[in-house]
Protein backbone atom coordinates (compact mmCIF):
# COMPACT_ATOMS: atom_id res chain seq x y z
CA UNK A 1 0.00 0.00 0.00
CA UNK A 2 2.41 2.58 -1.33
CA UNK A 3 0.45 4.83 -3.02
CA UNK A 4 -1.31 7.23 -0.67
CA UNK A 5 1.26 9.92 -0.48
CA UNK A 6 0.37 10.16 -4.36
CA UNK A 7 -3.07 11.79 -3.26
CA UNK A 8 -1.66 15.18 -2.41
CA UNK A 9 0.12 15.60 -5.74
CA UNK A 10 -2.89 14.59 -7.69
CA UNK A 11 -5.20 16.65 -5.58
CA UNK A 12 -2.55 19.85 -5.55
CA UNK A 13 -1.81 19.09 -10.02
CA UNK A 14 -6.04 19.52 -10.24
CA UNK A 15 -6.25 22.68 -8.17
CA UNK A 16 -3.33 24.69 -9.29
CA UNK A 17 -2.93 24.43 -13.26
CA UNK A 18 -2.96 27.50 -15.45
CA UNK A 19 -6.81 27.70 -16.48
CA UNK A 20 -8.11 26.86 -13.17
CA UNK A 21 -8.09 30.14 -12.89
CA UNK A 22 -10.67 32.53 -14.61
CA UNK A 23 -8.49 35.11 -17.03
CA UNK A 24 -9.92 38.55 -15.44
CA UNK A 25 -10.10 40.21 -12.12
CA UNK A 26 -10.86 43.38 -10.63
CA UNK A 27 -14.42 45.39 -10.91
CA UNK A 28 -13.72 47.92 -14.28
CA UNK A 29 -11.27 45.19 -16.16
CA UNK A 30 -14.03 42.40 -15.75
CA UNK A 31 -16.54 44.55 -17.69
CA UNK A 32 -13.69 45.48 -20.04
CA UNK A 33 -13.48 41.67 -20.87
CA UNK A 34 -9.55 41.85 -19.57
CA UNK A 35 -8.75 44.41 -22.16
CA UNK A 36 -7.40 46.38 -19.55
CA UNK A 37 -3.25 46.75 -20.54
CA UNK A 38 -2.95 49.70 -22.66
CA UNK A 39 -6.00 51.36 -20.94
CA UNK A 40 -5.97 50.75 -17.49
CA UNK A 41 -6.78 53.86 -15.74
CA UNK A 42 -7.81 52.90 -12.04
CA UNK A 43 -5.30 51.62 -8.82
CA UNK A 44 -5.79 47.75 -10.59
CA UNK A 45 -3.39 48.80 -13.27
CA UNK A 46 -0.69 47.28 -10.17
CA UNK A 47 -2.15 43.99 -11.73
CA UNK A 48 -2.41 44.84 -15.55
CA UNK A 49 0.18 46.96 -16.34
CA UNK A 50 1.75 49.35 -13.57
CA UNK A 51 3.12 51.54 -16.21
CA UNK A 52 -0.87 52.40 -16.63
CA UNK A 53 -0.63 54.10 -12.88
CA UNK A 54 0.74 57.53 -14.02
CA UNK A 55 -3.05 58.18 -15.20
CA UNK A 56 -3.84 58.81 -11.82
CA UNK A 57 -3.63 62.45 -11.61
CA UNK A 58 -5.09 62.20 -7.91
CA UNK A 59 -4.89 59.72 -4.75
CA UNK A 60 -7.37 57.71 -5.65
CA UNK A 61 -8.59 54.79 -2.85
CA UNK A 62 -10.63 51.57 -4.77
CA UNK A 63 -12.55 49.22 -2.71
CA UNK A 64 -14.21 46.32 -4.69
CA UNK A 65 -15.59 42.83 -4.18
CA UNK A 66 -16.30 39.93 -6.66
CA UNK A 67 -18.46 37.19 -6.76
CA UNK A 68 -17.50 34.40 -9.21
CA UNK A 69 -19.31 31.15 -9.45
CA UNK A 70 -18.52 28.12 -12.18
CA UNK A 71 -21.32 25.65 -13.24
CA UNK A 72 -20.20 22.45 -14.16
CA UNK A 73 -22.22 19.09 -14.73
CA UNK A 74 -20.63 15.79 -15.29
CA UNK A 75 -21.92 12.52 -16.48
CA UNK A 76 -19.25 10.35 -16.06
CA UNK A 77 -19.12 7.19 -17.98
CA UNK A 78 -19.21 4.20 -16.17
CA UNK A 79 -16.18 1.12 -16.77
CA UNK A 80 -18.95 -0.87 -18.42
CA UNK A 81 -19.93 1.63 -20.84
CA UNK A 82 -22.90 3.10 -19.20
CA UNK A 83 -23.41 6.30 -17.39
CA UNK A 84 -23.92 7.58 -13.82
CA UNK A 85 -26.55 10.32 -13.07
CA UNK A 86 -25.22 13.91 -13.98
CA UNK A 87 -23.83 15.79 -10.70
CA UNK A 88 -23.29 19.17 -10.68
CA UNK A 89 -21.34 21.71 -8.63
CA UNK A 90 -23.15 22.86 -5.74
CA UNK A 91 -20.92 25.49 -3.98
CA UNK A 92 -22.26 29.01 -4.85
CA UNK A 93 -20.55 32.21 -5.67
CA UNK A 94 -16.95 32.71 -4.19
CA UNK A 95 -16.35 36.50 -2.57
CA UNK A 96 -12.83 37.94 -3.93
CA UNK A 97 -11.84 41.32 -2.52
CA UNK A 98 -10.18 43.94 -3.82
CA UNK A 99 -8.46 47.10 -2.82
CA UNK A 100 -5.68 49.68 -4.04
CA UNK A 101 -4.72 53.35 -2.76
CA UNK A 102 -2.63 55.26 -5.34
CA UNK A 103 -1.75 58.36 -6.54
CA UNK A 104 0.79 61.11 -7.54
CA UNK A 105 3.74 61.37 -5.59
CA UNK A 106 5.59 63.88 -7.91
CA UNK A 107 2.94 65.75 -10.73
CA UNK A 108 3.46 63.85 -13.97
CA UNK A 109 6.43 62.18 -12.98
CA UNK A 110 6.20 59.94 -10.11
CA UNK A 111 3.01 57.55 -9.08
CA UNK A 112 2.84 55.30 -5.91
CA UNK A 113 0.31 52.68 -5.35
CA UNK A 114 0.19 50.07 -2.61
CA UNK A 115 -3.26 47.26 -2.86
CA UNK A 116 -4.23 43.56 -2.43
CA UNK A 117 -5.53 42.23 -5.69
CA UNK A 118 -6.43 38.48 -6.78
CA UNK A 119 -6.89 36.16 -9.22
CA UNK A 120 -10.55 34.72 -9.71
CA UNK A 121 -10.85 31.20 -8.61
CA UNK A 122 -14.31 29.77 -8.02
CA UNK A 123 -14.89 26.85 -5.29
CA UNK A 124 -16.25 23.75 -5.88
CA UNK A 125 -18.38 21.15 -3.94
CA UNK A 126 -20.11 17.55 -4.83
CA UNK A 127 -21.94 15.17 -3.38
CA UNK A 128 -18.97 13.28 -1.69
CA UNK A 129 -21.00 9.64 -2.53
CA UNK A 130 -21.15 10.86 -6.62
CA UNK A 131 -19.51 9.06 -9.13
CA UNK A 132 -16.82 12.26 -9.68
CA UNK A 133 -15.90 11.25 -6.00
CA UNK A 134 -12.87 10.11 -7.28
CA UNK A 135 -11.85 13.14 -9.22
CA UNK A 136 -13.21 15.96 -6.70
CA UNK A 137 -15.54 16.65 -4.40
CA UNK A 138 -14.61 20.15 -2.45
CA UNK A 139 -11.96 22.76 -3.68
CA UNK A 140 -11.61 25.98 -2.78
CA UNK A 141 -8.15 27.75 -4.30
CA UNK A 142 -7.48 31.26 -3.11
CA UNK A 143 -3.94 32.88 -4.63
CA UNK A 144 -3.72 36.92 -3.80
CA UNK A 145 -0.84 39.49 -4.60
CA UNK A 146 -0.21 42.21 -2.04
CA UNK A 147 2.32 45.42 -2.07
CA UNK A 148 3.58 48.48 -3.91
CA UNK A 149 3.82 49.81 -6.81
CA UNK A 150 6.27 52.58 -8.08
CA UNK A 151 5.60 54.44 -11.98
CA UNK A 152 8.34 56.84 -13.56
CA UNK A 153 7.36 58.87 -16.38
CA UNK A 154 10.72 60.42 -17.55
CA UNK A 155 8.78 62.17 -20.48
CA UNK A 156 4.63 62.57 -20.58
CA UNK A 157 4.57 59.45 -23.99
CA UNK A 158 6.29 57.32 -21.84
CA UNK A 159 5.78 55.58 -18.33
CA UNK A 160 7.57 52.74 -16.65
CA UNK A 161 7.02 50.76 -13.74
CA UNK A 162 7.66 48.08 -11.25
CA UNK A 163 5.42 46.36 -8.43
CA UNK A 164 7.15 44.07 -5.69
CA UNK A 165 4.55 41.63 -4.73
CA UNK A 166 3.97 39.41 -2.14
CA UNK A 167 1.91 36.20 -2.73
CA UNK A 168 0.20 33.67 -0.49
CA UNK A 169 -1.42 30.81 -1.60
CA UNK A 170 -4.39 28.79 0.00
CA UNK A 171 -5.57 25.19 -1.15
CA UNK A 172 -8.09 23.12 0.72
CA UNK A 173 -9.28 20.00 -1.18
CA UNK A 174 -11.08 16.83 -0.41
CA UNK A 175 -11.72 13.80 -3.04
CA UNK A 176 -12.18 10.13 -2.24
CA UNK A 177 -9.09 7.42 -3.17
CA UNK A 178 -10.35 3.76 -3.31
CA UNK A 179 -8.53 0.78 -1.87
CA UNK A 180 -8.63 -1.88 -4.44
CA UNK A 181 -9.30 0.12 -7.62
CA UNK A 182 -13.45 -0.79 -7.72
CA UNK A 183 -16.18 1.57 -7.87
CA UNK A 184 -17.46 -0.09 -3.95
CA UNK A 185 -18.00 2.53 -1.56
CA UNK A 186 -17.04 -0.45 0.72
CA UNK A 187 -13.83 0.62 -0.42
CA UNK A 188 -13.29 4.30 -0.28
CA UNK A 189 -11.21 6.44 1.40
CA UNK A 190 -11.63 9.97 1.94
CA UNK A 191 -8.47 12.30 1.77
CA UNK A 192 -8.59 15.83 2.64
CA UNK A 193 -5.69 18.15 1.86
CA UNK A 194 -4.82 21.85 3.55
CA UNK A 195 -1.84 23.78 2.37
CA UNK A 196 -0.45 27.33 2.95
CA UNK A 197 2.27 29.08 1.79
CA UNK A 198 2.25 33.11 3.86
CA UNK A 199 4.44 34.62 1.76
CA UNK A 200 6.13 33.90 -2.20
CA UNK A 201 8.17 36.73 -3.55
CA UNK A 202 7.51 38.25 -6.91
CA UNK A 203 7.23 41.35 -9.33
CA UNK A 204 5.80 42.62 -12.15
CA UNK A 205 7.04 45.51 -14.73
CA UNK A 206 4.97 47.06 -17.58
CA UNK A 207 5.55 50.22 -19.71
CA UNK A 208 2.57 52.54 -21.15
CA UNK A 209 3.54 54.47 -24.28
CA UNK A 210 1.08 57.47 -25.48
CA UNK A 211 2.88 58.58 -28.67
CA UNK A 212 -0.33 60.65 -29.21
CA UNK A 213 -3.40 61.71 -27.16
CA UNK A 214 -5.78 59.35 -29.34
CA UNK A 215 -3.21 56.31 -29.08
CA UNK A 216 -2.03 53.98 -26.08
CA UNK A 217 0.11 51.09 -25.82
CA UNK A 218 0.79 48.71 -23.06
CA UNK A 219 3.06 46.01 -22.23
CA UNK A 220 3.24 44.03 -18.73
CA UNK A 221 5.64 41.19 -17.62
CA UNK A 222 4.82 38.94 -14.64
CA UNK A 223 7.55 37.35 -13.12
CA UNK A 224 7.44 33.43 -12.58
CA UNK A 225 7.34 32.82 -9.08
CA UNK A 226 7.93 29.66 -6.47
CA UNK A 227 5.25 28.47 -3.43
CA UNK A 228 6.73 26.47 -0.68
CA UNK A 229 3.50 25.69 0.71
CA UNK A 230 2.66 23.25 3.74
CA UNK A 231 -0.09 21.99 5.61
CA UNK A 232 -1.81 18.84 6.78
CA UNK A 233 -2.97 15.46 4.55
CA UNK A 234 -5.28 13.26 6.09
CA UNK A 235 -6.97 9.98 5.13
CA UNK A 236 -10.18 8.22 6.67
CA UNK A 237 -10.28 4.26 6.40
CA UNK A 238 -12.94 4.11 8.86
CA UNK A 239 -15.45 3.13 6.77
CA UNK A 240 -13.47 0.46 4.70
CA UNK A 241 -13.49 -3.45 4.56
CA UNK A 242 -10.14 -3.41 6.27
CA UNK A 243 -10.94 -0.92 9.19
CA UNK A 244 -10.61 -3.97 11.73
CA UNK A 245 -7.21 -4.29 10.77
CA UNK A 246 -5.65 -1.20 11.45
CA UNK A 247 -4.06 -0.12 14.26
CA UNK A 248 -5.55 3.41 13.04
CA UNK A 249 -8.29 4.08 10.61
CA UNK A 250 -7.78 8.26 10.71
CA UNK A 251 -4.10 8.79 9.68
CA UNK A 252 -2.86 12.41 9.24
CA UNK A 253 0.55 14.37 8.38
CA UNK A 254 0.48 17.52 9.75
CA UNK A 255 3.94 18.86 7.81
CA UNK A 256 3.90 17.92 4.46
CA UNK A 257 4.90 20.87 2.21
CA UNK A 258 4.32 21.03 -1.87
CA UNK A 259 6.83 22.97 -3.98
CA UNK A 260 5.45 24.66 -7.45
CA UNK A 261 5.94 27.50 -9.72
CA UNK A 262 3.99 29.92 -11.34
CA UNK A 263 4.81 30.72 -14.96
CA UNK A 264 5.93 33.75 -16.77
CA UNK A 265 3.21 35.93 -18.13
CA UNK A 266 3.17 38.63 -21.06
CA UNK A 267 0.71 41.20 -21.46
CA UNK A 268 0.12 43.23 -24.92
CA UNK A 269 -2.52 45.89 -26.00
CA UNK A 270 -2.91 48.82 -28.09
CA UNK A 271 -5.58 51.42 -27.44
CA UNK A 272 -7.32 53.37 -29.38
CA UNK A 273 -9.09 56.86 -27.79
CA UNK A 274 -10.98 58.11 -30.49
CA UNK A 275 -13.07 60.95 -28.15
CA UNK A 276 -11.70 62.03 -24.99
CA UNK A 277 -12.53 59.56 -21.52
CA UNK A 278 -13.08 56.96 -24.04
CA UNK A 279 -10.92 53.59 -24.68
CA UNK A 280 -11.25 50.86 -27.68
CA UNK A 281 -8.12 47.89 -26.81
CA UNK A 282 -7.14 44.91 -28.33
CA UNK A 283 -4.87 43.03 -25.99
CA UNK A 284 -3.03 39.57 -25.88
CA UNK A 285 -2.29 37.69 -22.60
CA UNK A 286 0.27 34.66 -23.17
CA UNK A 287 0.86 32.41 -20.02
CA UNK A 288 3.96 29.76 -19.92
CA UNK A 289 2.26 26.85 -18.52
CA UNK A 290 4.37 24.21 -20.51
CA UNK A 291 7.14 25.83 -17.99
CA UNK A 292 5.71 24.63 -15.29
CA UNK A 293 7.03 20.81 -15.47
CA UNK A 294 6.37 19.18 -12.10
CA UNK A 295 5.17 19.37 -8.14
CA UNK A 296 7.04 18.15 -5.91
CA UNK A 297 6.04 17.05 -2.36
CA UNK A 298 8.55 16.65 0.39
CA UNK A 299 8.83 15.30 3.98
CA UNK A 300 5.89 12.85 3.72
CA UNK A 301 5.42 10.88 6.79
CA UNK A 302 1.95 9.10 6.52
CA UNK A 303 1.83 5.03 6.42
CA UNK A 304 -0.92 2.65 7.64
CA UNK A 305 0.17 0.60 10.41
CA UNK A 306 -1.61 -3.03 10.96
CA UNK A 307 -0.71 -5.91 13.29
CA UNK A 308 -1.89 -7.66 10.36
CA UNK A 309 0.27 -7.01 7.39
CA UNK A 310 3.85 -4.60 7.12
CA UNK A 311 3.60 -1.13 5.96
CA UNK A 312 5.85 -0.57 3.25
CA UNK A 313 8.57 2.29 3.20
CA UNK A 314 7.25 5.34 1.63
CA UNK A 315 9.68 7.75 -0.13
CA UNK A 316 10.19 10.70 1.64
CA UNK A 317 9.89 13.24 -1.47
CA UNK A 318 7.64 12.28 -4.56
CA UNK A 319 7.17 14.61 -8.29
CA UNK A 320 4.60 14.44 -10.20
CA UNK A 321 4.40 15.61 -14.34
CA UNK A 322 2.33 18.72 -14.57
CA UNK A 323 1.23 18.05 -18.01
CA UNK A 324 0.37 21.45 -18.77
CA UNK A 325 0.40 23.85 -21.93
CA UNK A 326 0.78 27.30 -22.20
CA UNK A 327 -2.44 29.48 -22.90
CA UNK A 328 -3.44 32.29 -25.04
CA UNK A 329 -6.15 34.51 -24.46
CA UNK A 330 -7.29 37.49 -27.08
CA UNK A 331 -9.30 40.59 -25.82
CA UNK A 332 -11.35 43.52 -27.06
CA UNK A 333 -13.15 45.76 -24.66
CA UNK A 334 -13.62 49.30 -23.73
CA UNK A 335 -15.39 52.39 -22.53
CA UNK A 336 -16.70 55.64 -23.26
CA UNK A 337 -18.43 58.30 -21.19
CA UNK A 338 -22.16 58.65 -22.40
CA UNK A 339 -22.59 61.76 -20.17
CA UNK A 340 -19.90 63.53 -17.84
CA UNK A 341 -21.76 61.21 -14.91
CA UNK A 342 -22.09 57.51 -16.57
CA UNK A 343 -19.50 55.61 -18.11
CA UNK A 344 -20.59 52.46 -20.12
CA UNK A 345 -18.01 49.73 -20.86
CA UNK A 346 -18.05 46.22 -22.99
CA UNK A 347 -15.80 43.22 -24.17
CA UNK A 348 -15.03 39.88 -23.96
CA UNK A 349 -12.10 37.30 -24.74
CA UNK A 350 -11.39 34.02 -26.11
CA UNK A 351 -8.89 31.77 -24.42
CA UNK A 352 -7.00 28.39 -25.53
CA UNK A 353 -7.05 25.75 -22.59
CA UNK A 354 -4.03 24.78 -20.29
CA UNK A 355 -5.18 20.72 -20.97
CA UNK A 356 -5.59 18.26 -23.57
CA UNK A 357 -9.40 16.76 -23.86
CA UNK A 358 -7.68 13.71 -22.04
CA UNK A 359 -6.76 15.52 -18.91
CA UNK A 360 -10.33 16.80 -18.02
CA UNK A 361 -11.71 16.07 -14.97
CA UNK A 362 -13.96 17.47 -12.49
CA UNK A 363 -10.94 18.50 -10.76
CA UNK A 364 -9.75 21.02 -13.71
CA UNK A 365 -11.98 21.66 -16.34
CA UNK A 366 -9.89 23.67 -18.43
CA UNK A 367 -10.77 23.76 -22.42
CA UNK A 368 -11.07 26.20 -24.62
CA UNK A 369 -13.11 29.50 -23.29
CA UNK A 370 -14.52 32.84 -23.87
CA UNK A 371 -15.91 35.48 -21.66
CA UNK A 372 -18.44 38.27 -22.72
CA UNK A 373 -19.24 41.19 -19.94
CA UNK A 374 -20.36 44.64 -19.61
CA UNK A 375 -20.70 47.02 -17.16
CA UNK A 376 -20.98 50.86 -15.61
CA UNK A 377 -19.92 53.71 -13.45
CA UNK A 378 -21.94 56.32 -12.07
CA UNK A 379 -19.80 59.45 -11.71
CA UNK A 380 -20.78 61.75 -8.18
CA UNK A 381 -20.17 64.41 -6.01
CA UNK A 382 -18.02 66.24 -8.42
CA UNK A 383 -16.74 63.22 -9.87
CA UNK A 384 -14.85 62.10 -6.48
CA UNK A 385 -16.83 59.34 -5.99
CA UNK A 386 -17.04 56.35 -8.53
CA UNK A 387 -19.51 53.28 -8.54
CA UNK A 388 -18.62 50.53 -10.26
CA UNK A 389 -20.40 47.60 -11.26
CA UNK A 390 -19.95 44.90 -14.20
CA UNK A 391 -21.26 41.49 -15.13
CA UNK A 392 -19.46 38.83 -16.91
CA UNK A 393 -21.06 35.70 -18.55
CA UNK A 394 -18.08 32.57 -19.15
CA UNK A 395 -19.05 30.15 -21.49
CA UNK A 396 -16.66 26.84 -21.89
CA UNK A 397 -16.44 24.33 -24.70
CA UNK A 398 -19.02 21.26 -24.22
CA UNK A 399 -16.98 17.97 -24.31
CA UNK A 400 -17.31 14.23 -24.36
CA UNK A 401 -14.29 12.59 -23.67
CA UNK A 402 -14.14 8.96 -24.35
CA UNK A 403 -10.24 8.62 -24.18
CA UNK A 404 -9.43 9.72 -20.55
CA UNK A 405 -6.04 9.40 -18.75
CA UNK A 406 -7.33 10.40 -15.68
CA UNK A 407 -7.48 7.85 -12.87
CA UNK A 408 -8.60 6.24 -10.31
CA UNK A 409 -6.17 7.03 -6.86
CA UNK A 410 -5.73 3.55 -5.33
CA UNK A 411 -3.98 2.52 -2.49
CA UNK A 412 -2.74 -0.65 -3.20
CA UNK A 413 -0.64 -1.93 -6.25
CA UNK A 414 -3.50 -2.54 -8.78
CA UNK A 415 -5.10 -0.73 -11.93
CA UNK A 416 -7.29 1.88 -11.43
CA UNK A 417 -10.25 2.83 -12.97
CA UNK A 418 -10.32 5.27 -15.57
CA UNK A 419 -12.28 8.48 -14.09
CA UNK A 420 -12.85 10.94 -16.50
CA UNK A 421 -14.55 9.86 -19.27
CA UNK A 422 -18.16 11.19 -19.89
CA UNK A 423 -19.68 14.25 -20.97
CA UNK A 424 -18.64 17.86 -19.57
CA UNK A 425 -21.19 21.26 -19.71
CA UNK A 426 -19.88 24.26 -17.74
CA UNK A 427 -20.27 27.99 -17.78
CA UNK A 428 -19.59 30.78 -15.22
CA UNK A 429 -20.51 33.84 -13.81
CA UNK A 430 -18.79 36.96 -12.10
CA UNK A 431 -20.46 39.69 -10.70
CA UNK A 432 -18.01 42.62 -9.42
CA UNK A 433 -18.91 46.12 -7.60
CA UNK A 434 -16.23 48.92 -6.41
CA UNK A 435 -16.49 52.18 -5.19
CA UNK A 436 -14.01 54.46 -5.96
CA UNK A 437 -12.99 57.71 -4.00
CA UNK A 438 -10.93 60.28 -5.51
CA UNK A 439 -9.23 63.25 -3.15
CA UNK A 440 -9.35 66.39 -4.99
CA UNK A 441 -11.03 67.75 -7.89
CA UNK A 442 -11.07 66.39 -11.61
CA UNK A 443 -8.05 67.88 -13.90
Amino acid sequence: MSRLPWLLLFIASDALAGGYFFPDSGVVAVGRGGAFVASADDTFAQYYNPGALARLDRWTIDLGVSGVRQDLEFTRQLDDGSFADPVSNQDGFFTVPQIGVGGPLIEDKLHLAVGLYTGYAPSFGYDPDGPQRYTLNDSLVWQAYAGPTLTYSPIPQLSVGVGLQWQFLRVEQELTASLNGTDDPNNDVGVRVEQFDPFAPSANFGVLVRPVDELSVGLTVQLPSSFNASGTMTADLSDTTIADLLVETRLEDDDVRLALDMPLILKAGVAVHPVPESAIEVAVVWENWGSFEELTLSEIDLEIESQFFQAPEVDPELALPAGLRDTVSLRLGGSVDVIDELTLRAGGFYETGAHTDDRLSVGLYDPSKFQLGGGTSVHLLDDRLHADLSVAGVFFANRTVTDSSVEQVVLQDVDPLVVGNGEYRSSGLVIAGGLSWMFGKAE
